[in-house]
Parts: structure tokens; sequence; C-alpha cells
């Protein structure tokens, strides 16, 4: 789904096609996509609930759904992009917070 928003919003250009190859790096990474959990699962749930009424709302009604399937692409762009950072963001700080615990008990 996120090829086809790649595809759907740009133009065929460098920038695509590494768009595109990225994603496909991340399908096959080590990158992990953790479970959300909590208050972060609702918002979560309720982005790809969004994100799907918009695409299906195109589908459907396609006279004007130029705004819908922007809208719906870059919802899931945004998403696939921001679980791998967070991700990062995250283990970056269990490090720092491990690092700091072991310089404490020194």
């Amino acid at each position: 789904m996120t090829v086809v928003s790649i595809v759907l919003l740009f133009q065929p250009n460098w920038f695509s096609l590494a768009a595109v190859l990225a994603v496909a790096w991340l399908m096959v990474s080590r990158i992990e996509y953790p479970k959300p959990k909590g208050q972060l699962a609702a918002v979560v749930l309720a982005w790809i609930m969004i994100n799907v009424a918009c695409l299906t709302t195109w589908a459907a009604w396609p006279q004007g759904g130029d705004t819908l399937i922007q809208v719906g692409a870059t919802m899931q762009i945004a998403l696939v992009t921001a679980i791998p950072l967070r991700v990062l963001f995250f283990k970056r700080e269990q490090r720092k917070e491990r690092k700091e615990s072991t310089s404490v008990g020194d």
C-alpha cells in the first residue's frame, strides 16, 4: 500500500524510485515494527481507520476524489515513516539509559 501511495503522489523521478527502494529495504531490514500498546494502539488504529475510510470513499465515489487519495496516500506514507523513526529513537533512549545506569553504578 505504501508503494502504491508513493506512485500515486509523486511523478516518476529519482526521488520516487528512491522512496520505493527505501520501502523495499524496510520490508527486508531488521528494523522492528513493534505492536503498539495502550493509548498509542488507539491512535494507530484511528489513523489506519481514517486512512482506509479516505481510500474507500475515493474508490466508491471517484468524482471529487483527488483530495481523498492524496490524504489517504499521505497518511499511509507518514505512518510507515513514523514507525521506524519511533523505534530508532526508542532504542537510542534505551542505550542512553543503559549507559547512564552503568556509569552511576561505577
